[in-house]
């Protein structure tokens, strides 16, 4: 209960210094009004009840937006988890691929626009692309972690039990790394929402948040422009909130830790 007055508490005076700064902004520079929580409160209300922006609904938007996000979020995952597991698992590999996803580890994703553009021209497979080389990097690097720290005795009961590697992968290894992977879910979900509204910027389509945000620079409209972004911002707590928590919280209750 403490938690969430704290919480509202801290939501509350969040949005007291918004409006306060916005009425500053507004008298001192005096050529656009700063749009206050109110301004876009009511903006985001009236773009959910389907009024049509730069040629689509909001909903279109944001339904375009998670879609490229999942698309490349899953292609990280799906090669990120296995050179994590193979990675951790075997030194030999270790060793062969470490340079090349140390290197992929300090490139920021915008610095992929040229790559993507090269590779797939402007559209959503190149959006698609740097959401995948950014999310990979947090994949692999906590899923080898997780591998790496497990105790010898599990790899031991592997053997004595005479599992086959992919009973040995299932039962035994992917139970242990699970928090660690989940850590590594965590981080690429956050840097692959972080480029998605770049690159749509960029490289997008005519359709997505972060396109409609780009278009609303250039039309003056900073209410649209802030709605966006709350909405960006709520996603983004939602999918923290509803299902990493918990699922953290799981998982450390299932290993005998404090949820």
């Amino acid at each position: 209960m403490k938690r969430s007055l704290l919480s509202v508490a801290g939501i509350l005076f969040f949005l007291l210094l918004w409006a306060l700064g916005a009425r500053l902004v507004s008298h001192y520079r005096g050529t656009v009004p700063f749009p206050g929580p109110l301004d876009v409160l009511i903006r985001l209300k009236a773009l959910s009840a389907g009024e049509s922006i730069y040629g689509h609904t909001l909903w279109e938007h944001l339904a375009s937006s998670l879609s490229l996000w999942f698309k490349g979020l899953l292609t990280g995952l799906l090669v990120g988890i296995p050179l994590g597991i193979g990675t951790g698992r075997f030194e030999t590999l270790r060793h062969l691929l470490l340079p090349l996803l140390s290197i992929l580890q300090v490139i920021p994703g915008m610095a992929w626009i040229p790559v993507a553009l090269l590779f797939f021209g402007v559209g959503s497979g190149a959006t698609v692309f740097m959401i995948t080389m950014t999310a990979l990097p947090p994949v692999v690097f906590n899923t080898q972690a997780a591998v790496r720290d497990i105790p010898v005795v599990f790899r031991r009961v592997a053997a004595m039990m005479e599992l086959s590697p992919l009973t040995s992968l299932w039962r035994i290894y992917l139970p242990a790394v699970s928090p660690g992977l989940v850590t590594g879910i965590r981080l690429g979900f956050a840097a692959a929402w972080r480029v998605l509204i770049a690159a749509e910027m960029i490289v997008g389509t005519n359709q997505g948040l972060g396109f409609s945000i780009l278009q609303a620079r250039w039309t003056r409209d900073f209410t649209s422009a802030l709605a966006f972004i709350c909405l960006i911002a709520l996603f983004g707590l939602a999918f923290e909130k509803f299902l990493f928590e918990p699922l953290e919280r799981s998982l450390r209750i299932k290993r005998g830790l404090n949820g």
